[in-house]
């Protein structure tokens, strides 16, 4: 009651009427036609203001009556004065909810649009050009000046562009890029994205074209894919092909199944199938040839009409011209190879130098990487046969095993390091630096860890088997088993030397017998194996448990070179003393050699013995001749 008065006081003039109410500062009298009369030069009617959540609901007014005004401040629903019709919420319609103004709209409400309410097609023109195309029942959409602008247009077409699918007449079309599938008649199920991409397909079916100039030029070519600008701008009839990169397949016009992806990769390509090529520039200028795969930057860069190629790596194969059956992979693997065929090279600049080697294996950083037209190798580990050239026929396994070989063949090396140095023929080495320093020896078998190191002089027709074995001799035509640490070498039976009588010629019975082996002095001995390896020049450089326990063993024998001088007293060539080849060999000996002399003396004291028996005979058949009497006992010291 107390705010009504306040209300009233503050009033400037309030008038009431039965039939009406006037509220003004002036006192005039209101019209007899309104209900409420409100006056004022300065102020204005403020309505009740409102957040209504939803148009269709009365709430938050409880039962509203109708055309009952509010204003609605819930921006999600649309700000604005509202009145309640009796179901609904509606909005007091304003001469910008009426018409789209060119300078722009605001206030848009979710019910308004524009467009039709029939199902006509929408059309936008310029110049009286179509400009724009929506259609309902084809479901084709375009924009852009003479887009999808046959009369017949087909269905389920997209075109944004000007001129795109501008003569089409099939369905399924995509086009975005002004010129974009501008031929394009009856085939169907397109997509071109970019400026005349697809420009000239005419009937070709399901490609997609990415890019600027992507697949311009094809007419009839179906299942193509080609991403990037002027990937496949030749293609005409090719079909099936992937081309993903900037010009990439750019030359293509007729191969088929080519995927290519990176900048220019299979770029010259005209009429070669099945080729792959991943890479910016790999299979770069490729013509003809097929079942090629490259992959990385400027793998079979040069190739034109090889066959059946892999190359994976950065320029692995980049020199290739016209070869076929190479499998390169790794960075620069077969970098050089032009002519050569069926060659396998696994591992960085692996066979990087071949240029017309064949059926090569190499696996390995650096494998075979000086090779230029040796053929029939296999090399696996680091390095190995890394300076191999014109070498042929050559297995080489393990890190650096064969690392100089220039053309030496036939050989065989297993083992980090084996026959590094060989530039030599037919030889064998098994083990870790086995035959580490041979160079131009031939036909040798090597095996043991680090066995023939030591045989400096390029021996031919040597053995050596064992840990550290032939670091004594090595010379030619001869077989050392074992190291300077061995104590026993031995098996279930004795060893066995050809003796045919029909393989011997100028047989003569001169070997010396008591003569020599008088003169063959037997001692006793300790080896002194860290003298020895100061005279032969052994190096061994690992040590290992008992190396130098034979120093300890009291050994018997003879000294050869006292048994060398005896032989030659006798005038006798005795082949059981081996004499020094060079400063570091050491004097060697048979001892099975001894056998016939010692034979040959036996045979003499047994000649002698039954000399003697005779001359006892005789004398004891004449002392019983004697008389009675006279008989003497005769002894006879044999040793006299």
């Amino acid at each position: 009651m107390k705010k009504l008065l306040v209300l009233l006081l503050c009033l400037p003039a309030l008038s009431s009427l039965a039939q009406n109410m006037t509220i003004n500062t002036d006192g005039s009298t209101g019209a007899a036609s309104a209900m409420l009369d409100v006056k004022s030069s300065n102020k204005g009617l403020l309505i009740p203001r409102i957040a209504i959540p939803d148009l269709t609901v009365a709430a938050p007014v409880a039962t509203p009556a109708v055309s009952l005004l509010v204003y609605n401040t819930n921006a999600s629903t649309g700000e604005g004065y509202y009145y309640w019709s009796g179901s609904s919420w509606t909005r007091f319609q304003t001469a910008q909810d009426s018409s789209w103004s060119p300078k722009g709209n605001n206030g848009i409400l979710p019910t308004q649009f524009l467009g039709t309410t029939d199902a006509m097609p929408l059309r936008l023109k310029v110049g009286n050009l179509n400009a724009g195309f929506l259609q309902a029942a084809s479901a084709n959409t375009a924009f852009g000046v003479s887009t999808l602008n046959n009369a017949a247009p087909g269905d389920f077409n997209t075109a944004f562009g000007n001129h795109a699918l501008d003569s089409n007449t099939s369905n399924f079309g995509t086009a975005m890029g002004a010129y974009a599938l501008f031929n394009n008649v009856t085939g169907f199920a397109n997509t071109a994205a970019g400026f005349s991409s697809l420009y000239s397909n005419k009937n070709g079916n399901w490609n997609t074209a990415v890019g600027t100039n992507t697949l311009k030029s094809n007419a009839s070519g179906s299942f193509n894919t080609a991403v990037g600008g002027d990937a496949m701008i030749s293609n005409i009839s090719g079909a099936d092909n992937v081309a993903i990169g900037s010009s990439a397949l750019y030359s293509n016009t007729s191969g088929y199944q080519n995927t290519a992806v990176g900048l220019a990769s299979l770029a010259l390509n005209t009429t070669g199938n099945q080729n792959t090529a991943l890479g910016s520039r790999a299979l770069h200028d490729h013509r003809s040839g097929d079942f090629n795969t490259a992959i990385g930057y400027g793998a079979m860069y040069f190739d034109t009409t090889g066959n059946s190629n892999t190359a994976t790596g950065y320029f692995a194969l980049y020199n290739s011209r016209n070869a076929y059956s190479n499998t390169a992979n790794g960075f620069e693997a077969l970098l050089s190879n032009r002519t050569g065929f069926e060659n396998t090279a696994m591992g960085f600049r692996s066979l990087a130098g071949n240029v017309g080697g064949v059926v090569n294996t190499a696996v390995g950083t650096y494998a075979m990487e000086g090779n230029t037209g040796g053929n029939f190798n296999a090399s696996f580990g680091y390095e190995s046969m890394r300076g191999n050239t014109n070498g042929f026929s050559n297995t080489a396994l393990g890190a650096r095993s064969m690392r100089y070989n220039a053309d030496g063949h036939d050989n065989t090396a297993v083992g980090g390091s084996a026959m590094d140095n060989n530039n030599g023929n037919n030889n064998v080495a098994v083990g870790v630096a086995a035959f580490l320093f041979n160079q131009t020896g031939s036909f040798n078998t090597v095996v043991g860890y680090n066995a023939g190191s030591n045989s400096g002089q390029n021996p031919s027709n040597y053995a050596a088997f064992g840990n550290f074995a032939g670091h004594v001799g090595g010379n030619s035509n001869t077989i050392e088993i074992g190291n300077s640490s061995v104590g026993y070498i031995g098996g279930q039976v004795g060893w066995s030397v050809f003796s045919d009588q029909r393989i011997k010629d100028e047989i003569r019975a001169d070997v010396p017998g008591l003569d020599f082996i008088s003169k063959l002095k037997p001692v006793t001995y300790r080896l002194n194996i860290h003298r020895q390896n100061e005279l032969t020049g052994a190096k061994t450089g690992l040590e290992w448990e008992g190396k130098y326990d034979i120093e300890k063993t009291l050994q018997t024998g003879f000294l050869a070179q006292e048994v060398e001088a005896a032989a030659k007293q006798c005038g006798y060539s005795f082949s059981g003393v081996t004499a020094p080849k060079s400063n570091t060999d050491l004097y060697s000996i048979q001892y099975a050699a001894f056998v016939v002399p010692l034979v040959k003396a036996v045979q003499e004291q047994q000649a002698q013995i039954e000399a003697l028996k005779k001359e006892i005979n005789e004398l004891k058949r004449l002392n019983r001749d004697l008389p009675d009497g006279r008989q003497v006992r005769l002894v006879i010291n044999c040793a006299d």
